[in-house]
């Protein structure tokens, strides 16, 4: 082999080296992201400000549950006592007639949620000044939140729903979402600020405010507890209901099992079969605190 052969066959080999080491860096950005192979002095202090800024912290465990229950992590499976929500993206999710409490780390306060509900952790951060950052999402379903007041003002707790954000700092509330998106909030004791659409409302106690997809906060209206349904009309053909009511628009309404629309008037308008051997239909209504009133319609024979 000629010296010029050698030559050119030792840059072929370093050249194919830095081919590999290239790909290899590649890899490892694509599947961590993280590094950049060029030191940077001021990109490594950065990082490592933003890492003191916010540090990943707290969990949701819980301590109660009924019915079926999920848990929702690296493995999705039935929820078991202790189990932890302590990384962004876990959750846990209720079917019918079932419910868990979640604790919130450091006593901070609890959190029930009721049957048919999905919860996600948004974010569990710890702020360099000690401040806590807690964001749950809520896509579906109904909460309540019995949180203390937080001792660091920085602190913040938030729900967010598909058409709004509720953000607390100590207090007693509760936030519904219903199939079509549309979020009440209703405080107990306390104050839960609510907002959507670059606009916010105060939410005192004892009041609601409804938020619907694409719009602003409604203005707080007194919360109904007694959880009254009002039948406007209805009709039988054997076996088959149309029924017309009334109730609270902040409210929810279950007619045998199924979640029924209800108008910014408040007025329910829906067709069901009625179930075999049976003349009445169960109805629940709910008000965003998670409060149930269970009522038995009657329905007479038709002619």
């Amino acid at each position: 082999m000629t010296r010029h052969t050698l030559t050119r066959s030792r840059r072929q080999t370093r050249l194919t080296r830095q081919v590999l080491m290239g790909s290899a860096i590649a890899l490892s950005l694509n599947f961590s992201g993280a590094i950049n192979p060029v030191f940077n002095p001021s990109t490594v202090q950065s990082q490592q400000a933003q890492a003191q800024q916010s540090q990943a912290a707290g969990w949701l465990s819980v301590q109660r549950l009924r019915g079926r229950v999920t848990y929702r992590g690296q493995q999705t499976r039935v929820a078991r006592l202790g189990d932890r929500l302590d990384q962004v993206g876990t959750g846990i999710s209720t079917a019918s007639r079932s419910a868990v409490n979640l604790a919130l780390d450091n006593d901070i306060g609890s959190v029930n949620v009721a049957e048919n509900t999905n919860l996600q952790v948004h974010t569990l951060a710890m702020r360099s000044d000690g401040a806590r950052v807690t964001i749950l999402d809520v896509p579906r379903g109904q909460v309540r939140l019995q949180v203390r007041r937080f001792t660091n003002p920085n602190s913040r707790l938030e729900v967010h729903t598909p058409s709004g954000v509720a953000a607390v700092r100590g207090t007693d509330f509760g936030v519904s979402v219903d199939e079509d998106g549309k979020t009440a909030v209703a405080t107990l004791s306390g104050a839960v600020e609510t907002s959507a659409q670059n606009q916010s409302v105060m939410v005192n106690p004892g009041f609601v405010s409804v938020v619907r997809p694409g719009e602003a906060p409604s203005e707080p209206l007194p919360l109904d507890r007694e959880l009254r349904f009002s039948v406007v009309d209805y009709g039988r053909m054997g076996r088959q209901i149309s029924l017309v009511g009334d109730v609270d628009p902040a409210n929810t309404v279950v007619i045998e099992g199924q979640e029924i629309s209800i108008s910014r008037r408040g007025r329910i308008n829906t067709q069901f079969k009625l179930q075999q051997r049976r003349n009445f239909v169960d109805i629940m209504v709910s008000n965003p605190l998670g409060e149930t009133r269970r009522q038995r319609l009657w329905m007479h024979h038709a002619n």
